[in-house]
């Protein structure tokens, strides 16, 4: 493995720094981003049981209390029921975003890992490219430096794309899995608008 690094050239240490920062945020977001963490079933069952009773006072205190993406978002529903819908309905997009933008955070590293891995192999492999026509100019071929040479062009871009590949595929499996929470919160978060508002009319 040394060895391999070694004939990888300079450019294996930035390429090893980019993987060991994106398997951190994969393995964080892998724990912080499971259903159970980010929409906990006890307090959407919680939740579910104060709505179907109308308690709305006892919604507002319960989520205030049990801060999360979940119970942000109905939380900014109960401080601004008595306000009109458009008005509700607006305060709930941006709650979503507020929301959004805390669960995807870091998510960005593994976008920048993704896109600049394959351009540092690409570096790596031009260096090795100087290296084997500068042993060629002055060595001619048939050395075990132009080998060497060629080997570090190989390596880098291969690791470059090894490290790309799974990032990318992360990147987009959790964002999808934060899109798909965050519809979930804003559904629930209009379902519940609705019912405030029919509960006034009565």
């Amino acid at each position: 493995m040394i060895e391999f690094f070694r004939t990888g050239g300079v450019t294996m240490i930035f390429l090893g720094f980019a993987s060991i920062l994106a398997l951190a945020v994969i393995i964080e977001k892998a724990f912080k981003l499971r259903k159970k963490i980010v929409i906990k079933p006890e307090s959407v069952k919680t939740l579910d049981t104060l709505v179907e009773e109308k308690l709305w006072g006892k919604i507002e205190k319960y989520t205030a209390e049990n801060p999360g993406a979940f119970t942000d978002i109905v939380h900014t529903v109960m401080e601004n029921r008595d306000e009109d819908t458009e008005i509700l309905k607006d305060s709930v997009e941006e709650a979503g975003r507020s929301a959004s933008d805390t669960l995807e955070r870091r998510l960005s590293i593994l976008a920048t890992v993704a896109g600049v891995a394959p351009l540092l192999g690409l570096f790596g492999t031009v260096l090795g490219m100087i290296k084997v026509f500068n042993v060629i100019s002055i060595e001619g071929t048939g050395t075990q430096s132009l080998s060497k040479g060629i080997g570090e062009a190989l390596i880098t871009t291969a690791t470059g794309l090894a490290i790309a590949i799974p990032a990318l595929v992360a990147y987009n499996y959790f964002s999808n899995k934060v899109s798909e929470y965050i519809r979930f919160m804003e559904k629930y978060s209009l379902n519940l608008i609705k019912q405030i508002k029919r509960d006034k009319k009565k």
